[in-house]
């Protein structure tokens, strides 16, 4: 049986949940909460924060506003941590490129661009589960059930590992779900 695609979202998630990391900056939120990563970028209205977690390399934009206090793993100005820094940020760029390709060649039911691209991204970004769930999506357009369910099944593992998920995730979760049990 093939999943009947009126169109499957293709959801973005950006602000799944940070785990504690061995280097890493703490940003205290008025709210009472916490985000950490590496800080790469400071000024204007946000603090950006990178990590890479068990779930993937994801970013984080912190609103100046609603920041209580920082804590940095070390002084902002030392360089001891810059290169992982840097190498972290352009290997979050790269994924962020050719995710945004992918999903924009999906749009435009240019299936085959879509494949390569999300493998692309895949490659920069393996534990990232929306991706997986997307190329199991593009799997199913092409006809090649058995690759689409080993996708969904990618994605469901991981997606098992996001902490407290939010609404967005919960969806993801569910369209997981429903693709794996629409190929049974």
């Amino acid at each position: 049986m093939s999943i009947s695609l009126v169109k499957i979202s293709l959801l973005f998630i950006l602000g799944m949940g940070f785990f504690t990391l061995a280097w890493a900056d703490t940003v205290y939120l008025a709210s009472g909460e916490k985000v950490e990563g590496k800080i790469y970028r400071e000024g204007g209205i946000n603090v950006y924060l990178i990590a890479d977690t068990e779930i993937g390399l994801v970013s984080h934009a912190v609103s100046q506003n609603e920041i209580e206090k920082i804590e940095y793993e070390k002084d902002p100005q030392e360089t001891g941590s810059n290169e992982q820094t840097e190498e972290l940020v352009k290997r979050y760029r790269e994924f962020q490129k050719a995710y945004r390709a992918a999903n924009k060649s999906f749009d435009n039911k240019e299936y085959y661009d879509a494949m390569e691209l999300y493998r692309q991204a895949i490659e920069l970004n393996p534990n990232y589960p929306q991706v997986h769930y997307n190329l199991g999506v593009v799997y199913v357009n092409l006809g090649y059930s058995s690759n689409a369910k080993t996708c969904f099944q990618d994605a469901e593992r991981l997606a098992k590992l996001i902490r407290n998920p939010s609404e967005k995730e919960q969806e993801l979760i569910a369209n997981i779900k429903n693709a794996l049990q629409s190929l049974e």
